[in-house]
This record gives C-alpha cells, sequence and structure tokens, in this order.
C-alpha cells in the first residue's frame, strides 16, 4: 500500500505525540479536534486534503480493489443505515462514501506512521481525520440531512482501519443496531 505513504510536506509535525484512547464510534456525536493540536495545524490540514486528492485519485472502485475491507465496510455500514429507510439507500451511500474512505485512509496512514499505539490514537492522526469530515463535508452546497450517518461514519472507517480487523467492522455494527433496532435486518 506504498500508495498511502505520506508524501514529504513543507510542514512538520509537532515533536511530542499525544495520545488519546481510541474509542469505539458513537452514533449522534461529532468528532472533536483535540485543540492541543493548533500548533501542528498546518501540518493536520496538508495531511487531511493529502487524504483527499488520493480519494479523487484512486476513486472508490480503486481504494475498495486494494483494501477490500473498506469495501465490506461500505457495503455492511450502508445496509445498516438504510434498514427501515431503503428508498434512501442511494442517499445515504452517497452522503458517507467519501467519508468512509477518508476515514480509512487516515486510519491506515497512522498504522504505517510508526507511531501508532494499539487502542490509542495519536492526536494528529484523530485531528486530521475530523480535518476530512470537514473539508469533504464544505464540498456539500446544502445540508445531507444525514450529518448524523456522515459523523459516524467516518469515525468508525477511522476505528475500523486502525484496528484492522473483521471483529472491528462487527463492533461498528453493533453500534448501528444497538440504536436502530430494527437494523438487525
Amino acid at each position: 500500500m506504498a500508495f498511502l505513504r505520506r508524501s514529504k510536506s513543507t510542514s512538520e509535525p509537532p515533536k511530542k505525540n499525544i495520545y488519546q484512547a481510541l474509542d469505539m464510534p458513537k452514533f449522534g456525536t461529532l468528532p472533536m479536534p483535540n485543540m492541543q493540536m493548533a500548533q501542528g495545524a498546518q501540518y493536520v490540514l496538508a495531511m487531511a486534503k493529502e487524504v483527499i486528492d488520493r480519494i479523487d485519485q484512486l476513486g472508490q472502485e480503486g481504494l475498495e480493489k486494494s483494501m477490500p475491507l473498506l469495501r465490506d465496510l461500505r457495503v455492511e455500514i450502508v445496509e445498516a443505515l438504510a434498514i427501515g429507510r431503503e428508498s434512501k439507500k442511494e442517499s445515504i451511500e452517497s452522503a458517507v462514501v467519501g467519508l468512509l474512505s477518508g476515514g480509512w485512509i487516515v486510519g491506515a496512514l497512522e498504522n504505517q506512521s510508526g507511531v501508532a499505539k494499539r487502542g490509542f490514537s495519536e492526536t494528529l492522526y484523530w485531528t486530521a481525520m475530523v480535518s476530512v469530515w470537514g473539508l469533504l463535508g464544505k464540498n456539500e452546497k446544502e445540508s445531507t440531512g444525514f450529518e448524523v450517518e456522515e459523523a459516524f461514519s467516518v469515525v468508525a472507517a477511522y476505528y475500523v482501519s486502525r484496528v484492522n480487523t473483521r471483529t472491528a467492522l462487527d463492533e461498528v455494527l453493533g453500534v448501528i443496531k444497538a440504536v436502530r433496532p430494527n437494523s438487525s435486518g
């Protein structure tokens, strides 16, 4: 997955790594950047823009071909979110697909970075994931009506990418089922 390696950037990351617990995504919460990262804002923004460029370059099909668990995540999250709202399935997928890819790529970059710690999120990468969500959201001219699903999806993809197991995907689907009991489909 060399295409996921960070390119050389003009901005440098802060010298000290800051970690927070790598928590399961929660439905109905918004991911927030860590304000301690203000000194790394240029670096974080550069990373977020690079992630979006990679999504544009490779496209969803290219990403999923090289990362089959990302494909499973997209298919199964969209299915779970659409239960009881089948007529909105296409709109839900359209709202979350780029965010799933963005969250996934940031998680993969962190795993490859050399600073990843099991069970923890390095705050630069967490903040970059939040920035990807913000930047992709700014491309929308109006509300999609699926902002909760969007926020959940970017964090879920980041989490599954970091843990990188089918079990993590099943845990994320369990969160959706707990909030939307009719999604046991």
